[in-house]
């Protein structure tokens, strides 16, 4: 997925949103072959929001790529797993 369509797809997901909490989920195939860049970027877009609502985001994964450094960034960054 491109950057733009990336940052589009936020966008419009977060302004049809009508509840406090708006929630993310990524999946298809495994999300997490897209990499950490992919995931930080998500992150880095749903920041330049306006403010006022809580966003969260969960990944759907089977969990064979997880390594030290993707259970860093995930704790870090609070995502959820499914």
């Amino acid at each position: 997925m491109s950057d733009d369509v990336l940052e589009r797809y936020i966008v419009q997901h977060i302004e049809a949103s009508t509840e406090e909490t708006i929630s993310f989920s990524w999946h298809g195939g495994e999300p997490l072959m897209a990499g950490i860049d992919f995931f930080r970027k998500i992150i880095d877009l749903k920041e330049t929001q306006p403010g006022g609502r809580t966003i969260i985001n969960g990944i759907q994964t089977n969990g064979t790529l997880i390594d030290k450094t993707w259970a860093s960034f995930l704790a870090e960054e609070n995502l959820w797993l499914e």
